[in-house]
């Protein structure tokens, strides 16, 4: 094939065999240093890069409260107001996936996560509790067997609810 000499898409020859010329390449070492052989010049140049956390993780409790502590932070933990955002999804039509939020008002003391799905069902049209899964942000993906008050879920608590996929279609 004809490679253009200067300025196409090919690559000489020699700019195949020969090294990038200046280039720099940084390495932040795990204490922040740096490592690499790249130009003074250049890695004075470069601002240290801040990587923000998952969008999931900024508001995540460090560490989740025994549930004996957690239920005493709260000051009505019989009437508490639990949002959970329903997805608008065309192809569960038939459950009443149109993107509302629904509030149910939870005893965070004895509640389990699959009282909230069978609390949800009466307004999905009978949707099973076995085909929906609620994800909360600071957690994810909640089993059925936990309490609110283990997964420290208190009123203003917004969960998410996914319906269930099987074999992985869409």
């Amino acid at each position: 094939f004809d490679a253009p000499s200067s300025g196409g898409k090919h690559p000489s020859p020699t700019e195949l065999t020969s090294p990038p010329a200046k280039k720099a390449r940084l390495d932040v070492a795990g204490d922040g240093s740096t490592v690499g052989s790249s130009p003074p010049e250049t890695a004075a140049a470069a601002p240290a890069e801040h990587v923000e956390p998952a969008p999931a993780l900024l508001n995540a409790p460090t560490e989740l409260l025994p549930a004996e502590e957690f239920l005493s932070t709260l000051s009505d933990p019989k009437n508490a107001v639990i949002t959970v955002k329903i997805p608008n999804d065309s192809s569960s039509s038939k459950w009443n996936c149109d993107g509302r939020e629904i509030s149910v008002t939870m005893d965070v003391r004895t509640a389990t996560v699959k009282s909230i799905k069978q609390m949800c069902s009466r307004y999905l049209g009978g949707m099973p509790a076995n085909k929906m899964q609620l994800r909360w942000s600071s957690v994810g993906f909640l089993k059925d067997r936990d309490s609110l008050a283990k997964l420290n879920i208190g009123p203003g608590a917004t969960l998410d609810l996914v319906p269930k996929v099987r074999g992985g279609r869409k």
